[in-house]
């Protein structure tokens, strides 16, 4: 999905206004105003809503007396908004009474739904400390991918997952100077997935494996669960996306009917989207020979060129070459359709270390 933002940056105008905080040496008493609207495609739910619950950080360097705790970038529990859906499925906000200085503009869209409380994955490193650090502030992604331990439980034969929830995390980070007395306009900004995902493709099963393969679980261990609101950044966001400590092991298991295990053409297929980060873990192949025994292979997930990664904005695919020494095969691409690489072609840039 394609989650597009314009907003325009003015100064001097007297609307309803956030507080300004009070420095010692304010960089300028003249305050600065921006107005911008967050728009995506609308009605790509059933509801005809984004699905997204989409927060606006506002963060700026911190003067003397906020500089407490060695913070750098400051950014309080009243410069964090949360934008309320407009009938086109897009977000419109306005701050007013901002010091004319620097700023950093941190978009944040998280899936949001009854099952999915979006408010409630917006976090910090510690949230009983309530930190007015920017840099401590954090995305917690335990419950989406605890979720589809549960709801994703069978695999798919179709090239692409017709499985239409979005359980991506969006991100935009733009550094900004606002300027008393000079209008600054900017528009088609673009939120860009900073998850990605792990796409498995095991083949043909009837040709993979030599008796009818009746379940698959995969065994990721140290996974990432709670990723960084800042993107370390000096000027626009390059794509750079830092996870935090707590790491987590998930099993997730997929049933395998007979007529995808009998199957001489479907693939067997299934995604597992995911914070970015390298990948430990193992595949697990159940299946039941004639007599009624079951028979479990187990890979590593792994391969030859090196470790298995997901990547922000990317699609990791696995291919299951068969039972020989190099199992998988790893292909990296941008997702298809509509999704956000920022790059011609097949090339992809959008990942830094």
């Amino acid at each position: 999905m394609n989650y597009k933002l314009g907003f325009v940056l003015m100064a001097g105008l007297t609307l309803a206004s956030c507080q300004k905080e009070t420095t010692t040496e304010p960089v300028n008493e003249q305050t600065a105003s921006v107005s911008f609207n967050v728009s995506g495609r609308a009605g790509t739910t059933e509801t005809g809503t984004s699905g997204l619950k989409t927060r606006l950080y506002v963060a700026h360097r911190a003067q003397e007396q906020e500089a407490t705790d060695g913070k750098v970038l400051y950014c309080p529990s009243q410069h964090r908004y949360f934008l309320e859906e407009n009938a086109e499925g897009g977000w419109d906000y306005t701050l007013t009474g901002l010091t004319a200085q620097w700023y950093k503009f941190a978009f944040v869209a998280v899936p949001d739904n009854e099952a999915i409380k979006g408010e409630g994955l917006f976090t910090e490193e510690r949230p009983e400390e309530a930190t007015a650090d920017f840099t401590k502030l954090m995305v917690d992604y335990t419950k989406l991918v605890e979720r589809q331990q549960t709801t994703k439980n069978h695999p798919y034969v179709e090239e692409n997952n017709p499985d239409t929830e979005d359980l991506h995390v969006y991100r935009k980070v733009i550094n900004r100077w606002l300027v008393a007395g000079q209008a600054l306009e900017e528009s088609g900004l673009t939120m860009r997935r900073i998850t990605g995902v792990l796409s498995f493709d095991m083949g043909i099963l009837s040709d993979q494996f030599e008796y009818p393969v009746t379940k698959i679980s995969v065994q990721l261990k140290q996974v990432p669960v709670k990723v960084y609101i800042y993107d370390n950044a000096a000027e626009e966001d390059k794509g750079t996306v830092t996870t935090g400590e707590g790491k987590q092991d998930f099993i997730f298991e997929y049933t395998v009917d007979e007529a995808l295990s009998g199957s001489l053409k479907d693939h067997c297929r299934f995604d597992i989207a995911l914070l970015p980060g390298e990948l430990n873990g193992e595949l697990a192949v159940t299946s039941r020979d004639e007599r009624g025994q079951e028979h479990t292979d187990v890979f590593d997930i792994a391969a030859a060129a090196g470790p298995v990664e997901v990547r922000p904005n990317t699609r990791t695919t696995v291919l299951f070459n068969g039972m020989t020494q190099n199992q998988f095969e790893v292909r990296y691409a941008g997702f298809d359709g509509d999704a956000v690489v920022d790059v011609p072609g097949d090339e992809w840039n959008g990942w830094e270390k």
